[in-house]
């Protein structure tokens, strides 16, 4: 009889090679085309919550009542979230996160794991995670800035971060997520019935005018 572990059905454990989390030396990150991070899509850094608003109406197909104007506890900026129905394939609901400072947009964060209804197992949000990965990792950053797979605790990993060459970064960090170590990388192991949360930041430094800022802990 096939056994499961950590609560997922054999099944799932079968599959738990197919997300194993490659971790690129230094020059594998630089042989694609420049990543210039400007904002998420069409909401650009420097916009304010007016124009972010027209822009997430139009991109999104969304009206006023599925925004939600609220202030950031980290940053201390006010932050904008709009609720999108589908805005990865196979991830399900995600939110974007708009924050502004000065009234201006300096960051986005893109998350799902928040808006859902529990996942009955995290199989397909580690594909999608998996999936950005690789997306990011086809582009050149700044030199030396391009990481994969730092652990930030127990059940935590920053998949990617970069940084372009105006200093604005993106990061890819995954919650919530078993993994274990497999030849020198990491591999992230299926789960049922966890609350795991992917987030893609966008963050322009220089934008955050005013903002009382702490620590921080196109796909």
């Amino acid at each position: 009889m096939a056994r499961s572990i950590a609560g997922v059905p054999a099944h799932l454990l079968a599959l738990a090679l197919a997300v194993a989390l490659v971790r690129p030396d230094s020059a594998a990150a630089q042989r694609g085309p420049r990543y210039d991070v400007t904002g998420f899509r069409e909401a650009r850094f420097g916009m304010t919550e007016f124009e972010v608003r027209q822009v997430a109406r139009k991109s999104f197909g969304l009206d006023d009542d599925r925004m939600t104007l609220t202030g950031d506890r980290v940053t201390g900026a006010s932050k904008l979230i709009v609720h999108v129905q589908d805005l990865e394939p196979g991830l399900g609901e995600g939110r974007v996160e708009y924050l502004f400072g000065y009234q201006r947009l300096f960051q986005v964060n893109v998350v799902w794991g928040l808006d859902t209804n529990p996942q009955f197992d995290n199989l397909a949000m580690l594909e999608g995670a998996l999936r950005l990965q690789r997306y990011f990792l086809g582009f050149t950053w700044q030199s030396r800035s391009a990481q994969s797979g730092v652990l930030l605790g127990d059940r935590a990993i920053r998949l990617f971060g970069g940084v372009d060459t105006r200093k604005r970064s993106v990061s890819l960090t995954i919650e919530d997520v078993l993994y274990e170590p497999v030849s020198g990388n990491i591999r992230m192991v299926p789960e049922t019935s966890v609350p795991t949360i992917l987030t893609v930041s966008y963050v322009d430094d220089g934008q955050e005018g005013d903002v009382d800022r702490i620590t921080r802990s196109e796909f």
